[in-house]
């Protein structure tokens, strides 16, 4: 099909480990840009723990680039 995913710029987490969050983003089901879903890949996202929001853009031809906003830390 073309426009495959060659590349991923992950920015912007800090308590959210790399591991997890390629795990929401499951490449393996989308293989292009063309099929790739944003707005399931960012619910899924924050669905994680420290995740608030996220930012995806592709970057064509073979790029996605994310940026993670985390929720703050606080303590009683």
């Amino acid at each position: 099909m073309g426009f495959g995913i060659e590349q991923v710029s992950l920015t912007g987490h800090r308590f959210t480990s790399d591991a997890d969050l390629f795990d929401a983003l499951d490449l393996k089901s989308a293989r292009s840009l063309v099929s790739f879903d944003a707005e399931t890949i960012r619910k899924r996202f924050e669905r994680l723990p420290w995740v608030q929001s996220v930012d995806i853009s592709r970057v064509w031809p073979d790029q996605l680039a994310i940026r993670v906003t985390e929720r703050r830390a606080f303590a009683i």
